[in-house]
């Protein structure tokens, strides 16, 4: 009864890709490369280096018979040496080395400089509107004179936007407060008296003139802007005392924005 044994086997692809432990002494044919490994029980498939290459005893045999003359090549054929004396010549080629393993990837390189702006790009589509909520609300900006002589005018300024709706005026006594859109439409309009309207294109935003503590609504409302030479929220008005008594005054305006 004949018995036939069988290595382990598989293509070198799938004995990488699992790349088991080997019992010690359990061998592992590679039938990719031709080629053996032999495990010893602790190193995986890998990391084990092959034994010698598998050369056919057929190929040996049908290659011719060893004698004086001859030699036996690293790819397993009777040769016989070329020339007589002297060096011997290079022998064959050996086979193709073992593949080794994947080295490690090698850390980043730096950072590559910043490319330049590019070209703008098309408009896109108008945007839907927005709903009411997005909408500016009221607001109330207000300034506090020193104290004033009854009669006497004094020049101040209160913080609001740079073009706005104005919807009222209130004082805290009675006054003749005039609102500009520049400090230099105030300096002009300084000698003016309050029973004299102003020019048309003088600058005057808005004036009233109150009997006491008392609000002003402007109906329709004021359009106001600064017409400064470099726009700001700062809004030049006077406030004229004529409360009877030297007294502060102050001047409360309801404002819409219409420019920041």
């Amino acid at each position: 009864m004949s018995i036939l044994i069988k290595l382990r086997r598989d293509t070198y692809q799938n004995w990488y890709n699992v790349n088991p432990t080997l019992a010690s002494g359990e061998p592992s044919y590679d039938t990719t490369n031709n080629k053996i490994k032999v495990g010893d029980g602790t190193t995986a498939w890998r990391s084990l280096n092959y034994l010698s290459d598998i050369v056919q005893i057929s190929k040996i045999l049908a290659s011719g018979t060893p004698n004086s003359t001859n030699f036996l090549r690293g790819d397993g054929v009777w040769a016989v040496p070329s020339g007589s004396g002297g060096s011997g010549g290079s022998g064959a080629t050996g086979p193709k080395g073992d593949k080794g393993d994947r080295g490690d990837t090698g850390s980043a390189g730096p950072t590559g400089a910043t490319g330049g702006v590019g070209p703008t790009g098309p408009r896109g589509q108008d945007g839907s509107g927005g709903a009411g909520g997005g909408l500016a609300g009221r607001e109330t900006a207000s300034v506090t004179s020193s104290s004033t002589a009854d009669g006497s005018a004094g020049n101040y300024s209160i913080t609001g936007f740079i073009g706005y709706g104005l919807y009222a005026i209130q004082t805290s006594v009675a006054a003749w407060v005039t609102i500009y859109s520049s400090v230099a439409a105030r300096s002009a309009d300084s000698t003016r008296d309050q029973n004299t309207d102003p020019l048309p294109g003088s600058g005057v935003i808005a004036e009233v003139i109150t009997t006491g503590a008392q609000t002003i609504k402007l109906t329709p409302a004021a359009i106001g802007f600064s017409d400064e030479t470099v726009p700001t929220n700062a809004i030049p008005i006077k406030i004229v005392n004529l409360s009877g008594d030297t007294t502060t005054i102050t001047v409360t305006l309801t404002l819409l924005c219409l420019e920041v």
